[in-house]
């Protein structure tokens, strides 16, 4: 039985890769799921809350009142609290930005995580290359011990 080892490399190397990206996939979605609705959204609303609050005490705007944005802090999903449409529509638009901007923060620094470690988890499994050696090299020396396996049987 004769192996065509470049076409075995680059096999090994897809499913390597596959595999790897996969994780990477995986571990920011279980990163984001515990991060986000842990802590980060809440947080987010919160801020986004605080922002509309300060613009409302810049601009002495009496239509919100102290209790209104003690509600809107408790629930800031709720906005029946505040009874002005046009304000509505502010502190909508001031905890949305807030909330989307800290989510694409989360989300890349999820991915940076997630990448370094699934990089950590890679370099275990792979063998450590030889100087001088390149990539190529190590997966063509971890080829060959598996097909030197699979010849013997």
């Amino acid at each position: 039985m004769v192996f065509d080892i470049s076409k075995l490399q680059s096999s090994v190397v897809e499913t390597l890769n596959s595999g790897h990206l996969e994780s990477i996939k995986t571990l920011r979605e279980t990163l984001m799921a515990n991060e986000w609705e842990l802590n980060a959204k809440r947080l987010a609303m919160h801020k986004g809350v605080a922002n509309f609050e300060n613009y409302c005490a810049v601009n002495d705007l009496p239509h919100v009142d102290y209790e209104a944005i003690t509600q809107l802090y408790q629930d800031p999903t709720d906005l029946s609290v505040i009874k002005d449409k046009r304000l509505k529509l502010m502190a909508r638009s001031m905890i949305e930005q807030v909330v989307s901007d800290r989510y694409v923060e989360l989300y890349a620094q999820c991915t940076a995580q997630a990448k370094e470690l699934a990089d950590m988890s890679l370099t275990d499994k792979l063998p450590i290359p030889v100087p001088g050696a390149g990539a190529v090299s190590g997966v063509a020396g971890v080829v060959k011990s598996i097909a030197g396996g699979l010849m013997k049987k």
